[in-house]
């Protein structure tokens, strides 16, 4: 998902949005897998090398540019067409977000969303599990574990519009802080995040 991702979506969907021949609509990836989520390098560029130094207008146009990217799901969700989703093998990050703005997910049995679901056996093995994902959480950044807890339970509770406006403002300071640049070197230098060590909140 590249800068050209993001502006063609909302292009195409209003388009699709106009044309009397298009009936329904099917999103499919053309990899060998549905999508490996937000391509990060368009994402460093975007949002940490800031044209400004005030921290104000920083925040203010990375909010604008938060809502330009919200907006690429948010035209799959207003379409009047109906939307499906066709995903093969691997469905990361924001890719999630996308289907999920779907009407309709369809997917091959290699399909897989990083949304995780286990059964253990036996106590020791489920404590020992849980213990292992604790852990696994606790070396993520903390603004960004915290932040999506905050996100969800906004969201729960709140309309789509609602919960896009208050990620976006959230997201205009938060997006600023130095764990992104940790998390991404990471990431091109073929680290895990247990590699990468995050401030306290």
């Amino acid at each position: 998902m590249n800068k050209a991702f993001w502006r063609e979506m909302v292009l195409c969907f209003r388009a699709l949005g106009e044309d009397s021949n298009c009936r329904a609509v099917v999103i499919s990836g053309a990899g060998k897998m549905f999508t490996s989520g937000i391509d990060l390098m368009d994402l460093a560029s975007e949002f940490l090398q800031p044209q400004e130094d005030d921290a104000a207008r920083i925040a203010w146009n990375i909010r604008k540019k938060i809502c330009e990217y919200q907006e690429s799901f948010s035209v799959i969700e207003k379409c009047t067409k109906p939307v499906i989703a066709a995903v093969h093998n691997g469905c990361i990050g924001g890719g999630v977000d996308l289907v999920t703005a779907c009407d309709i997910r369809y997917c091959s049995q290699d399909a897989y969303f990083q949304v995780k679901s286990r059964v253990f056996p036996d106590k020791s093995s489920l404590l020992g599990a849980a213990f292992d994902l604790a852990s696994e959480i606790a070396s993520k950044s903390p603004v960004a574990v915290q932040g999506t807890k905050v996100n969800l339970l906004y969201s729960r509770d709140h309309s789509v519009k609602e919960s896009l406006d208050y990620m976006a403002t959230w997201n205009m300071s938060m997006l600023q802080t130095q764990d992104i640049m940790a998390s991404a070197q990471a990431a091109l230098q073929k680290k895990t995040p247990k590699d990468v060590t995050f401030s306290k909140l």
